[in-house]
C-alpha cells in the first residue's frame, strides 16, 4: 500500500526514504494495526520535537550519532540504539554528527496496540544503547517496508506479524545483552566451552563442574538461568553426540563405544543412547545403513 501524499508526520528534514503505509487510521473492529514503517535518511539539520505523537512507535538508529530527550534525560545514541514513544509522550530528536544518518521506524494503530508493546516489555519512554542483533532487526525492517509492494489483504496481516516478530527480536536481544554483560554469563560460556571441549573424558556431572572449578549446585543454576537445557543434560547430549560419531564413522560395536565414552556398563550406555535419540545404538545403525549413509562394516 502506498500514498501519493505522505502524512504530516513524515519530516521535512529526510532527504530520503522508504515506506509502507499501512491502515493510517484502523477501523474500529481492528485490534492492532502497522500504521506507517519507513527508512529515512536525514539532513544534517534533522532535529523534530513533538509534544505528542497519535501512535505507538518504534524507532532504530543505524547509522550516525543522535541525540534523543524524552522526559527530562537527554542521551546520545549511535547505532543499534532503539527507543520507543507513543501517545500522550513528548520526545525530541536531534542529528548530530555522521553520514548518512539513517533510521528505521514503525508505528503501530488500534485500541489494543500498546497491549501489544507491553506484551514485550516496551514502554513509551525507554531508550536502549545498543542491541546485539542489529542486522537481524535491519531485516525484519526491510521485510517490513516490504510489504507496501503487496495486496491490502496480504499486507495488513503479514506487516503485523513483522512487527511483532520486530519486538520480540528487541526483546529477546536486550535479554541477551543484559545477561552477556553479567559475571555469571561469563562463567557459564566457560563451563559450556570446556564441557564442549573435554566431554569425553567427563564422566559425571560431578567430574564437569570439578573439571570448570564451580560446585556442582552452581553448575546447575548456571545451565538452569541461561541455557534451555540443564547441565547434565547438555553433558550427555555432547556425549552421545560422540557415541553416535563413533558408530558411524570408526564402526566401533556397542561395547567398545560405550567404554570409550566412559561406560562400563554397555545396557546402561544403550538405555541412555535411547533417551537421547529414541532408538538403541544397533536400530540407530541399522537405521543408517538402510538409508545408505553408510555401509555395512560386518
Amino acid at each position: 500500500m502506498s500514498t501519493d501524499h505522505p502524512p504530516a508526520f513524515i519530516s521535512r528534514q529526510v532527504e530520503s526514504g522508504r515506506y509502507f503505509f499501512g491502515d493510517l487510521t484502523a477501523p474500529a473492529e481492528v485490534l492492532t494495526t502497522v500504521a506507517c514503517a519507513g527508512m529515512e535518511e536525514c539532513a544534517a539539520t534533522y532535529r523534530i520535537t513533538r509534544e505528542r505523537f497519535y501512535y505507538h512507535a518504534i524507532e532504530f538508529i543505524v547509522s550516525g550519532r543522535w541525540r534523543l530527550n524524552i522526559g527530562k534525560r537527554a542521551r546520545v545514541l549511535g547505532p543499534g540504539a532503539v527507543f520507543f514513544y507513543g501517545p500522550g509522550s513528548g520526545y525530541q530528536l536531534e542529528a548530530i554528527e555522521g553520514k548518512p544518518l539513517q533510521k528505521y521506524f514503525v508505528d503501530f494503530t488500534g485500541p489494543e496496540a500498546g497491549a501489544l508493546l507491553k506484551q514485550h516489555d516496551a514502554f513509551a519512554g525507554q531508550r536502549f544503547a545498543n542491541l546485539v542483533r542489529s542486522e537481524r532487526l535491519r531485516q525484519i525492517f526491510d521485510q517490513l517496508i516490504d510489504c507496501a509492494d503487496l495486496a491490502p489483504e496480504d499486507a495488513r496481516p503479514m506487516s503485523l506479524h513483522l512487527a511483532e516478530l520486530l519486538l520480540m527480536r528487541i526483546r529477546v536481544d536486550r535479554q541477551i545483552g543484559a545477561a552477556n554483560r553479567g559475571q555469571g554469563y561469563q562463567s557459564y560460556l566457560r563451563a559450556r566451552h570446556l564441557m564442549s571441549q573435554h566431554h569425553a573424558s567427563l564422566g559425571s556431572i560431578d567430574e564437569a563442574a570439578n573439571a570448570c572449578g564451580l560446585s556442582q549446585a552452581y553448575l546447575s543454576r548456571l545451565f538452569k538461568r541461561f541455557a534451555s537445557e540443564g547441565a547434565l543434560q547438555y553433558l550427555t547430549r555432547l556425549r552421545m553426540q560422540h557415541a553416535a560419531d563413533l558408530l558411524l564413522r570408526h564402526s566401533t560395536n556397542v561395547q567398545e563405544t560405550a567404554e570409550a565414552i566412559g561406560f562400563s556398563d554397555p545396557f546402561h550406555f544403550s538405555r541412555v543412547f535411547k533417551r537421547v535419540y529414541g532408538v538403541s545404538p544397533r536400530a540407530f545403525l541399522e537405521s543408517q545403513r538402510a538409508s545408505g549413509d553408510i555401509g555395512d562394516s560386518s
